[in-house]
């Protein structure tokens, strides 16, 4: 056969590409999107649901996959309105975020409308239409769209939401990935259509959208008439798993069955949720079949908690995952480190990873794992939710009687030193002030003991303070050495809790509590403001011991003493409490300044100033350089500055200020500081004398309330929470000196 020329066989080679290249273009995108390397991700929303319901139902899907994967509980407290519409916002943003209303009337009226396909017809107009008017955009067949997209954003531009509604969307399409989600949760007279908000983009789009009323099927017997069609939404899940990357399918009949609980006995609802749980459960097993896990993510998740739980306080929700890096086990997260948790905003960063994608500087949740546990996880993460409902129902109790006897032994001491015909009672009462700074170490460890009733609790918090101030009382040869005791056992015992898991930390009365919501569990504002307290105390005590001039050694003894939290404290992976480091390393620095120097002259506190801003710009390097998915919330701040300028400062500033004026007008521990200060000032206007006498005999005091001062007031400008760590800081300050003043009363003091 006679060859081309070699002009020819290239002309022919470039139609042969060029036709290539048509052919790619005519390809659907879905078909492409489809052939990703990661695999996929399916979400199945089966909402308002309980992990005990599902451990009493009929599930042996949902089983295997616990066994097979890893469960967790996930805190849902996404925004701060009550809205639960929130909650699958929250997933979809990656942070905390405002929700609109949960559902909306089946009326021309209506103007909150969520997923809507763009064929779906409302009151005899297209969906695409609806959202063309609302937007300006166009969202045609076989998209899907947030109708309420435009408010949504509105109500996330103002108060304590920094989220940005459909940021895990936006990345997933900016990385050529497709969305699709089926199903809803309609009952007779509303829409539920808030399953969108999980894979969204901005604009309020996703790819493939199956969320009418094709996806349910007759039932009279069941609430609304009608209930979710088994074999539709499977067919369709079969075509969105062929088009689309991610796929979420909005389960609906558990959320139709809460909808309508006020009608039903507790027996109807129990029965109708157990068989919602096995047609989900029989779903699950379609899906599995047709999922490869060695290359896919599959998450089943409640997006709300149940009714009974939230009636119960136990404001979590479960979670389970398995597939291409989840190991068996219990969910962690960066966010939460504790085992069997993670917060709603972590499943966007995890999907994302699955992805190799990097996650927005906009998002605050973190990657979720799955920590190996050999026992069965179901039934411990039961135990680790009852374990949150008791410290969460002892914690009103237990910590306004902590603030009450607080306020009273201060009150009542500085009456009896200012009466001077009173000051006997002083002397031989003023044991009792330090119950209050030995309080906290019985709280840390408070979970050895196990709390049962508030009665048993109180208790014995009550026996180990009793046994602290013996033991100290026994041990300590003069006042100066019974508060260093104290405060060096308390600091000493935290840094190991820190250090070891922060296990009693996390189920203190004094700890984070993720019923609550808590949005960073690092060693959280009240163990900060312990820490801080006690490390004022043990430093001073560490450089007073022996005399009243100080050597070297003792100095560089203290310098340690004040060094060592202040590292563990500002560490991402241990306290990641970066407002109170701030706060401590001004204070402790000025404590230390005029302890080493005699004095402060301005020359020393500026550099001290450079120093600690290196220290910090250090830090603060290191931890971007860990990236969005592994630093700590402040590092990821800076990254977000670095990206959009000043704005998410002066967010961050907005919340704190506004945390604070609420905690002022509200919280009983401003009562503590309020008080604490008043004792204060009456010490130094009215207790003059003693507290000169105070400082003549112990030179290193006024340096220790100098900078204990500077951690109150950064303490409280710098955190969200800083009325809590300054009343925990004052705490130890305030009835320290007290103690030392009663010391100094002439033949009324007596001995040790």
């Amino acid at each position: 056969m006679k060859r081309l020329p070699r002009r020819n066989r290239l002309s022919v080679l470039r139609c042969c590409l060029a036709a290539v290249l048509v052919g790619l273009c005519l390809i659907p995108g879905g078909a492409l999107a489809a052939e990703t390397s990661a695999g996929k991700v399916v979400i199945i929303a089966i909402d308002q649901i309980g992990l005990q319901e599902l451990n009493d139902s009929g599930t042996p899907a949902l089983k295997a996959l616990i066994k097979r994967g890893a469960v967790g509980l996930m805190s849902v407290h996404a925004g701060s309105n009550g809205d639960m519409s929130a909650q699958y916002t929250a997933i979809g943003a990656g942070d905390k975020v405002a929700g609109i209303l949960v559902k909306s009337n089946l009326s021309a009226s209506a103007t909150v409308l969520e997923g809507f396909g763009a064929r779906e017809r409302i009151d005899n107009r297209f969906a695409s239409d609806i959202y063309l008017e609302r937007t300006g955009k166009s969202a045609y067949y076989p998209k899907a769209a947030n109708l309420s997209i435009s408010a949504l954003v509105i109500a996330n531009t103002t108060g304590d939401f920094n989220g940005v509604p459909g940021a895990l969307g936006t990345a997933l399409r900016g990385a050529g990935l497709k969305t699709a989600v089926i199903g809803n949760s309609d009952t007779a007279d509303a829409y539920g259509r808030s399953a969108i908000d999980l894979l969204m983009d901005e604009t309020g789009v996703v790819d493939f959208g199956y969320l009418d009323g094709s996806t349910l099927l007759a039932d009279p017997a069941f609430p609304s008439g009608k209930r979710t069609d088994t074999d539709k939404v499977e067919a369709m899940f079969a075509a969105a798993y062929s088009r689309a990357d991610v796929i979420a399918v909005d389960w609906g009949d558990t959320d139709r069955v809460r909808a309508d609980r006020e009608f039903m006995t507790g027996g109807r609802e129990k029965t109708l949720i157990k068989k919602s749980l096995g047609r989900a459960d029989l779903f699950l097993q379609k899906v599995i079949s047709e999922m490869d896990l060695s290359r896919d993510l599959l998450i089943v998740v409640a997006p709300t908690p149940s009714a009974p739980d939230i009636k119960n306080n136990r404001l979590v929700a479960p979670v389970i995952m398995a597939g291409a890096g989840i190991n068996r086990g219990l969910l962690t997260s960066p966010s939460t480190r504790r085992q069997a948790t993670i917060i709603n905003t972590d499943i966007a960063p995890t999907i994302l990873h699955h992805f190799s994608l990097a996650q927005p500087t906009e998002m605050t949740g973190r990657v979720v794992s799955g920590q190996a546990y050999d026992g069965d996880t179901l039934s411990y993460a039961l135990a680790v939710s009852d374990s949150w409902v008791e410290v969460r129902d002892l914690m009103p109790i237990l910590l306004r009687g902590f603030a009450y006897w607080d306020i009273f032994v201060l009150v009542l001491f500085i009456a009896l030193l200012l009466r001077r015909r009173w000051r006997r009672w002083a002397a031989k009462g003023r044991w009792i002030l330090l119950t209050v700074p030995a309080l906290p170490l019985a709280f840390l460890l408070l979970p050895l003991l196990g709390y049962g009733s508030t009665t048993l609790a109180a208790l014995e918090a009550i026996a180990l303070v009793v046994a602290l101030i013996a033991l100290v009382r026994w041990q300590a040869r003069s006042p100066m050495e019974a508060v260093g005791l104290i405060g060096l056992g308390v600091m000493a015992t935290v840094l190991i809790d820190l250090g070891t898991g922060s296990h009693l930390m996390q189920n203190s009365l004094l700890g984070y509590s993720v019923l609550a919501g808590a949005r960073f569990y690092g060693i959280g504002n009240e163990f900060a403001g312990v820490l801080t307290g006690a490390v004022l105390l043990g430093a001073l005590y560490v450089v007073s011991a022996g005399g009243r001039a100080a050597g070297t050694w003792r100095k560089i003894m203290m310098l340690i003493v004040l060094a060592v939290p202040l590292a563990m404290m500002g560490a991402p992976n241990l306290g990641a409490e970066f407002g109170t480091l701030l706060a401590d390393v001004a204070g402790f620095g000025l404590m230390a300044l005029g302890i080493t120097r005699g004095g402060y002259k301005i020359r020393d506190i500026l550099s001290l100033a450079i120093m600690g801003l290196l220290g910090i710009i250090a830090f603060v390097g290191f931890d971007v350089t860990r990236g969005a998915a592994g630093g700590s919330h402040v590092g990821r701040l800076v990254t977000q500055i670095g990206a959009e300028g000043a704005a998410p400062f002066f967010t961050i500033v907005n919340r704190k200020v506004a945390m604070n004026l609420k905690l002022i007008q509200f919280a009983f521990w401003n009562w503590v500081n309020v008080v604490s200060i008043g004792v204060a000032a009456l010490s130094f206007y009215g207790l003059r004398n003693l507290l000169e006498l105070v400082f003549q005999r112990y030179e290193y005091v006024k340096a220790a309330l100098v900078g204990g001062l500077f951690c109150c007031i950064g303490a409280l400008v710098l955190n969200d929470s800083g009325v809590v760590t300054m009343a925990m800081i004052l705490l130890y300050l305030v009835p320290a000196l007290l103690f030392l003043m009663s010391y100094e009363l002439g033949d009324e003091a007596g001995g040790l």
